[in-house]
Order: structure tokens, then sequence, then C-alpha cells
């Protein structure tokens, strides 16, 4: 079953109270021409492997612990911390705790 993408104005919860973090999915929030919103979930131990996407991009930790790497740094994302990284930048993740992450791409044509 698809997953339908919020609609312009709707309201959904990142981490509803009610659902322990290892009850939710990674899932797109919505995607458009030029932005993708996407609520990512880590348990501790995985990892994304290394990748890249075109555009711009934001990492922002909304629970637990992230190590975030690129050819350049490395970086542990916590609660509330925000990474951006370019177009183009190769990265991967892995999670130190279990993790829900909030990811924005910007998309090019």
């Amino acid at each position: 079953m698809a997953i339908s993408h919020l609609s312009s104005g709707q309201v959904c919860p990142l981490l509803p109270s009610s659902v322990a973090i290892d009850n939710l999915q990674s899932i797109a929030l919505f995607k458009d021409p030029h932005l993708e919103v996407i609520r990512m979930i880590l348990p501790v131990g995985k990892s994304i492997p290394p990748h890249h996407v075109r555009g711009a991009m934001t990492i922002q930790c909304l629970i637990g612990e992230v190590l975030s790497k690129t050819d350049q740094q490395e970086q542990v994302l916590r609660t509330g911390d925000l990474q951006y990284l370019a177009g183009g930048v190769e990265h991967q993740l892995h999670a130190n705790q279990d993790s829900a992450l909030l990811v924005t791409i910007c998309l090019l044509s």
C-alpha cells in the first residue's frame, strides 16, 4: 500500500508521542518538483551507505545520535542538530542510537 504524501496546508506529527521510535517507519512526507522532505528512522547500528544527491540538502536530527561522514569530515548529529550539505557531496550515515531524522532535499531539474 502506498503512503500518501502531505497535501498543501496539511499537518502531521513528525514523532507521534503515542508511538515508540522503533515502531515508526521512514517515509517521504512530501515531494514536489523542487523539494522532497523525508522522515528517516535509523535504528541503532543501521548505516546508510555512501551516496549523493544533486541538490543541496539538510539533515536534522529530531531524536537520537547519528554519525555523518563526508570526504571532508565526520560530524556527530545529536537531537536538535542540523547539518547542511551542498549538492553532489557524497555522504553516509550511521546511527549511534535509535534515531529519527528530517531530511530535506532541493530537487534539481
